[in-house]
């Protein structure tokens, strides 16, 4: 299947799984689609990482540790989901759909995840989303819809440069303010003992 405004470096169908390996280190279409994913996936499992098991707040096993895993599961998922559908979905036609299904699946499960934090780091501070947060909502949404750069130079971002790739990199800059943004929540009702009860008294709760 072709992509509008993209005329070349196209990977032929039934790839075999190696030759899709390999063409992920080939100047093809979607060469910079998965490495624009693949690379911000494992930056984002490192951050977490530190957040979960190096957080000077709280111990890795306190309750209110569980919506940012909500949050790194979702962001994980639609992460590696991309890559798979960017590395082999020219492995059939039918495959090909799957793939993309999936996709919208994982943004599902990354916007849920998003929406947990959001309920308990957040809300409780009733703070209001700047505008900075809302032109990187915004942007990835712009150049997956407008087609631009190709649409105005049609075959000349075959490789790189392409709107899908500025979509994957706006995304990742909105994923890393989110990130931040949840950061900041959760470091300000740690330090309100009165908001978050200590793990001791979560475990008697629950």
């Amino acid at each position: 299947m072709r992509e509008c405004f993209i005329f070349s470096r196209y990977r032929r169908p039934n790839y075999t799984v190696m030759e899709c390996l390999c063409s992920i280190f080939q100047p093809t279409n979607e060469t910079f689609n998965f490495w624009t994913h693949f690379i911000p996936l494992f930056f984002f499992l490192h951050m977490f990482y530190n957040f979960v098991f190096n957080n000077m707040e709280v111990s890795y096993d306190h309750p209110f540790i569980l919506p940012m895993l909500c949050f790194a599961f979702g962001v994980s998922m639609i992460l590696a989901e991309s890559c798979a559908t960017h590395g082999l979905n020219c492995l059939s036609l039918q495959l090909r759909q799957t793939f993309y299904y999936m996709d919208y699946v994982a943004l599902n499960f990354y916007g849920f995840g998003f929406a947990i934090a959001c309920y308990y780091y957040i809300f409780p501070l009733l703070t209001v989303m700047n505008p900075t947060r809302r032109i990187w909502l915004m942007l990835p949404i712009i150049f997956n819809v407008s087609r631009i750069p190709e649409r105005i130079w049609p075959g000349q971002f075959d490789v790189i440069g392409q709107s899908h790739q500025w979509f994957h990199l706006l995304n990742f800059l909105t994923i890393y303010d989110q990130l931040c943004y949840l950061e900041y929540g959760f470091t300000s009702l740690v330090k309100s003992p009165s908001i978050i009860p200590s793990c001791k008294e979560a475990n008697e709760i629950g």
